[in-house]
């Protein structure tokens, strides 16, 4: 387990696998970022070196510090959990594959309740990250 030294978001880090040694813009949700970065602009940094087991941890400490997630599904072997912290929104996918947790800091959330995805009855919507 290693402490990660260079963490740059708010939410707390995985303690685990290596940091990848830049953040990457994950650009805007609405603003047009053609010519330059926006204020919109989210933040991802990339855990690599983990797995699965090391997920599921960082996603139980995460709840043991009384974070609950909004949004939490499997895909195969990719796992994904989306949780709001500090007054921001965060998306965490461990992509089997590649052995790397990704954590982007969102900083345009909007809601799926404004864009319509509401059902009625048996039917239900299930959102991935």
């Amino acid at each position: 387990m290693n402490t990660q030294t260079n963490w740059i978001l708010n939410c707390p880090a995985p303690n685990c696998g290596q940091l990848a040694n830049a953040y990457y813009n994950a650009g805007p949700m609405l603003a047009n970022d053609r010519n330059s970065t926006t204020e919109e602009d989210s933040k991802m940094q990339l855990v690599f070196n983990v797995t699965d087991a090391d997920f599921n941890e960082y996603i139980q400490n995460l709840k043991n510090l009384g974070i609950e997630g909004y949004l939490e599904r499997d895909l195969g072997a990719d796992k994904f959990f989306a949780f709001h912290y500090a007054d921001k929104h965060y998306h965490v996918s461990y992509l089997a594959t590649r052995g790397e947790i990704r954590v982007i800091e969102d900083a345009a959330y909007v809601s799926c309740r404004n864009f319509g995805y509401e059902t009625n009855g048996t039917e239900q919507t299930i959102l991935y990250q």
